[in-house]
């Protein structure tokens, strides 16, 4: 099965503007350009950092997009998109008791971020914890009342608790969780908010 979660449009801005500046420091002659020129990249800063794992991520490199938007977060841990992007790269490698951790704080930082509860969504889904799943989902609609995902994560979520329905008929969590969303009646918030 194929994952590939997104990034936050926010991301897309930070890498253009990180490539741009880049492409205006370096040596003027590629071929000739020494390795010293640029700074080992622990030593660059929490955005040039971001970006590079953003690159990392766009080419599937998830562990590698993983570490390098944990060492901008080590450089700027207040800044809620970086533990977001983590949190997405470490869904696509399966990790999703980490990308749990990361997206918590995220909305520590941020309790209304949409993306991290769209993202903490889907991560609450496969780590089993189906009504805090739709308890984030519910507060990523309540947060962005204009989310652009929601039919896309809606359709997401429908469809992956048809198949769990399918696969565990006698679970009654998600047979009530999945008519309260195929109906659009309200499900208890197990979230605490």
């Amino acid at each position: 099965m194929q994952r590939f979660f997104s990034f936050h449009a926010t991301s897309r801005i930070i890498l253009a503007s990180a490539l741009t500046c880049a492409a205006m420091t370096a040596s003027p002659d590629p071929v000739r350009a020494d390795a010293h020129d640029a700074p080992a990249i622990e030593e660059r800063g929490d955005t040039e950092l971001n970006a590079a794992g953003f690159a990392a991520f766009e080419e599937r490199r998830f562990a590698e997009a993983a570490r390098l938007f944990g060492l901008a977060i080590a450089k700027n841990p207040g800044a809620k998109i970086y533990h977001n992007n983590a949190a997405a790269a470490l869904m696509n490698q399966g990790r999703y008791e980490e990308a749990y951790r990361a997206l918590e704080r995220a909305l520590e930082l941020d309790p209304r971020f949409c993306k991290a509860l769209s993202n903490m969504a889907v991560t609450c889904f496969h780590l089993g914890k189906y009504r805090e799943a739709y308890g984030y989902y519910r507060r990523a609609r309540e947060a962005d009342s204009a989310y652009t995902g929601e039919r896309f994560e809606r359709g997401r979520v429908t469809e992956k608790l048809r198949r769990m329905r399918e696969e565990r008929p006698d679970n009654g969590d998600i047979e009530s969780i999945y008519q309260g969303l195929k109906n659009g009646a309200g499900i208890p918030d197990d979230t605490g908010r």
